[in-house]
């Protein structure tokens, strides 16, 4: 599909957001958990970000559209939504920062925000911002650390005025007041944030480098365009593995993580239209290996660490009752670091490609 096409079904389902209102969430499980709350109470994040879907129409369409788009077109999709991140009216350019974090493109489009975010009659930035802090409270858990940390830096660059738009603050604060609110709100969400996962990290004895490897991939996947039940599966084996009661428990983490690898590996070879590939090819790790190996995506060696690994799933997890609580951590450590590894020969392929 030529770039100029994908720019004609981006702006069809843009134009929509001026004709169907979408919402962006609901509560869609354990409702029971909300009935009591006071709605004079301000909650800064949502405690069960599980519990809550979703729902933007707009949005969503937008991201079937990512995901069915090859990885050249990928690559003109955020082109496009990039160029119109800054420049397009309130509703358009909301919408548009809001598919940008949904596809994985937080960064790139957080950084073009803040350096045309200026002077207080940057409508848009404030709305974009505004925006941030809804998708902040309830779907946190889709953001990585260093973009927390991103976040948290920068506003307090702007209240310290370390930065143009905190400089000008300073110098017409009765200007600001709408700001102020905005920036103010997104500090405590990220302060929140970030004592949350240093917390989780300090009681539960999580490599702090191997899980930022972990955030990396989650958004690696959504810049592929890889299903989303990858990193759900992330997810929730690490719930899983902080929750563990005993070795049953350890043993369905690694049960979790080898049909993780599975999942992957259909992915990747779907990515890099792996010749020879059939539907079932990513239960049998030595054919994985052997097709990944002709296709130039690994050499032989790496191949030989994808069987070696796959099997060390099988032995440590489905083939036993049982594993131990150190097995289900090395299983869940060396799984995340060889499949950043997969990802970054795959990209190596890709851009080879091109």
């Amino acid at each position: 599909m030529s770039k100029s096409l994908i720019e004609q079904k981006i702006n069809l389902v843009l134009d929509n957001a001026y004709v169907e209102d979408s919402g962006n969430y609901i509560i869609a499980r354990n409702k029971q958990r909300y009935i009591n709350r006071s709605q004079d109470v301000e909650i800064e994040i949502e405690q069960y970000p599980e519990d809550i879907d979703f729902v933007n129409k707009q949005v969503s369409l937008l991201k079937k559209l990512f995901a069915n788009l090859s990885f050249y077109e990928k690559t003109y999709f955020r082109e496009i939504l990039l160029e119109k991140l800054t420049s397009s009216p309130s509703i358009k350019g909301i919408t548009i920062f809001n598919t940008l974090i949904h596809i994985g493109s937080f960064d790139e489009a957080f950084n073009l925000i803040k350096a045309n975010y200026e002077d207080y009659g940057n409508k848009l930035a404030l709305e974009q911002l505004k925006l941030l802090t809804s998708i902040l409270k309830n779907e946190w858990n889709i953001f990585s650390t260093p973009q927390i940390e991103n976040i948290y830096n920068w506003v307090n660059d702007a209240v310290d005025a370390k930065n143009n738009i905190g400089q000008d603050n300073r110098a017409y604060p009765s200007l600001y007041k709408d700001h102020v609110q905005i920036w103010g709100k997104l500090f405590r969400q990220s302060n929140a944030l970030l004592v949350k996962d240093l917390d989780s990290h300090l009681e539960n004895g999580i490599d702090l480098e191997i899980n930022l490897d972990k955030e990396v991939l989650t958004k690696e996947f959504k810049r592929f365009g890889f299903t989303d039940d990858l990193e759900e599966t992330l997810e929730k084996i690490d719930k899983k593995f902080l929750i563990a009661e005993d070795d049953f428990d350890h043993k369905n983490c690694i049960d979790l993580l080898r049909g993780f690898t599975e999942r992957l590996y259909e992915q990747i070879a779907k990515t890099a239209r792996i010749i020879g590939w059939r539907g079932g090819d990513e239960r049998d790790s030595e054919k994985v290996a052997k097709l990944f190996t002709e296709s130039g995506l690994i050499s032989d060696d790496q191949a030989k660490l994808l069987s070696s690994l796959r099997h060390f799933l099988s032995n440590e997890g489905s083939h036993r009752l049982k594993s131990k609580r150190e097995d289900a951590r090395l299983c869940r450590n060396m799984t995340v670091e060889f499949s950043l590894y997969l990802i970054r020969r795959l990209e190596i392929k890709k851009t080879g490609e091109k």
